[in-house]
């Protein structure tokens, strides 16, 4: 299989970060190659794109990009595209009509096939475009162990209650820093980019360390030491208008499975797959004014002193889905 992104895969964004998570996980023996820019003007990038796309007829091709999965289902490729936003689908908007023909024309070739991250993603492009049911796979995002089979657990001294992801609309981002603002006798720490809202949010609040947007083992050592990670998504959540409550995956809460710490979520249509894992705590997602956070945070310290976390671990153990078991899925596909 060839993986092709037309992405700086250098940048510090989320769609980087998964296609460099895949890389960093894919086994030789699985024998994908990886095709990415390295910079915003890469010359080798557009070579390597006119060698794969004229050679190599008998190696499918997996992309993100509707115009390179255009590109090489016309070469009479195997190609699929995979999905994250399908907003466009049902939107009203006439500058995504253009884009739902060309994802039509895409589609009727037999050689074609769609993977997006949710059931209800794929029942909306299955009716929309009366797609046969093998025509579009689910497969959802995933998370990783680091750098060890076990992600290492270091928590610190201080106790404090860790965040990091998105802090678009209804993602988690604010309404963890809205937490914090009603829980002032607890500390919070966060990483990720923050939007222009969290911004003015994070400057009135002292409780609240903002570590900004942090690499991979950075990353590692930022959940590791936490003693409690939140994931409150609201029970809508938004990329700029578009509604995408229903079609999007919790990537962090898959992330943080891999560590044994405890993790409070709210009961949103977003984090829904995750609602029954052991060590994870729901709370309603309309109450982040409510008294039962620092009651539940004020219990979770006291009762993780006293539990292995090897015994997390293995509660865990059959939830854990990581960025390898996710390559396999997509190589798979194709058989």
């Amino acid at each position: 299989m060839i993986y092709i992104t037309k992405l700086d895969c250098s940048a510090k964004t989320a769609r980087a970060n998964h296609f460099n998570q895949i890389k960093a996980s894919c086994p030789p023996e699985l024998r994908v190659l990886f095709i990415s820019k390295r910079s915003k003007n890469d010359f080798i990038y557009h070579a390597k794109l006119i060698y794969y796309l004229l050679t190599h007829h008998g190696r499918p091709v997996y992309t993100r990009d509707l115009s390179l999965a255009i590109l090489f289902a016309l070469f009479r490729r195997a190609t699929c595209l995979e999905i994250h936003q399908i907003g466009f689908i049902r939107s009203s908007f006439s500058r995504y009509r253009f884009k739902r023909l060309l994802l039509h024309q895409f589609l009727k070739s037999n050689r074609t096939s769609v993977v997006v991250l949710t059931t209800p993603a794929k029942r909306v492009i299955k009716r929309y475009f009366n797609l046969r049911d093998d025509k579009v796979r689910v497969i959802p995002d995933a998370g990783n162990f680091f750098c060890t089979d076990k992600s290492p657990y270091k928590p610190g001294i201080e106790k404090y209650i860790g965040y990091a992801g998105s802090f678009e609309k209804g993602k988690g981002g604010i309404e963890t820093l809205r937490l914090a603002s009603f829980n002032t006798d607890y500390k919070f720490k966060t990483a990720g980019q923050l939007t222009p809202d969290a911004q003015n949010i994070i400057k009135e609040l002292e409780n609240v360390e903002h570590q900004g947007y942090l690499a991979q083992k950075d990353l590692e050592q930022f959940l590791s030491s936490s003693h409690i990670l939140i994931a409150p998504a609201s029970s809508r959540v938004f990329i700029g208008n578009n509604d995408i409550t229903y079609y999007t995956s919790p990537l962090k809460l898959y992330q943080y499975l891999f560590y044994p710490v405890p993790i409070v979520i709210t009961s949103s249509q977003v984090n829904k797959p995750l609602i029954k894992v052991p060590h994870v705590y729901v709370v309603s997602a309309n109450s982040l004014e409510s008294k039962c956070w620092p009651k539940l945070f004020s219990e979770l310290f006291e009762k993780y002193t006293k539990i292995s976390p090897d015994k997390i671990y293995d509660d865990r153990s059959p939830f854990m889905y990581t960025w390898k078991d996710r390559l396999v899925d997509m190589v798979s596909n194709f058989s």
